[in-house]
């Protein structure tokens, strides 16, 4: 990933050359565009292979973009997204690891990468959460983060998060569509005021509580 430009164009050209992945037809028969863009929106991290170039899709060989397809489609055969998460391309591997179907051996091979990679299954809702658990306790602040804010995550997670951590991962917490409403009556105490907002437009929040958080606000 940190290869010098010509390296990488090299690379690219050596791909582009392979012979081609054999791909279930009905996987053949769109492409789907790159999906989702947290990890550039929100963490600014390089996921420029989510978002093609002009210049390289024009020239993309088919069996590339048949391959970016299949790795985004839930449908996908569990041995076709295991060949995948090894291709040297990082958009496909996000893609593989954004994919709620991906088998959870697979999943684990790729949050052992750093970086974008790990960030997309710390987050992505088909992580087992015994894979969840692991990477709650992750080194990177962003990875616990996006833990925090998936739905999957088990609730015993998202208390011990609460408790122990720091704001951004408290965020990640109010945030989560599963986040139970007595930990949503706590956050509205919280001593960081943007938690307190996110939690107080929480729909599992009670009306009553929301009202007199407003009112007060």
């Amino acid at each position: 990933m940190g290869s010098r430009p010509g390296a990488n164009q090299y690379r690219r050209q050596e791909q582009l050359a392979a012979p081609a992945v054999p791909l279930p037809a009905d996987l053949l028969s769109q492409v789907v565009p790159p999906a989702r863009r947290r990890c550039q929106e929100v963490w600014g991290l390089p996921c420029q292979a989510w978002v093609r170039p002009p210049s390289w899709t024009h020239r993309a060989h088919p069996n590339e973009e048949a391959k970016l397809s299949a790795a985004g489609r839930e449908s996908c055969p569990p041995e076709v997204l295991e060949m995948l998460s090894h291709d040297v391309d990082l958009g496909l591997r996000l893609e593989v690891a954004s994919n709620p179907a991906c088998p959870a051996a697979t999943l684990r091979q790729l949050s052992d990468e750093p970086g974008a990679v790990s960030l997309v299954v710390a987050g992505n809702p088909g992580s087992p959460a015994e894979l969840l658990e692991m990477l709650g306790c992750d080194l990177d602040m962003r990875v616990r983060a996006e833990v925090a804010h998936n739905p999957s995550s088990p609730l015993v997670i998202l208390r011990r998060m609460y408790r122990h951590e720091g704001a951004e991962v408290r965020l990640g917490v109010a945030a989560n569509p599963a986040c139970p409403a007595d930990l949503l009556v706590r956050m509205l105490q919280d001593e960081d005021r943007s938690v307190a907002a996110v939690a107080a437009v929480h729909p599992r929040l009670p009306d009553h509580l929301r009202a007199m958080w407003q009112l007060a606000h």
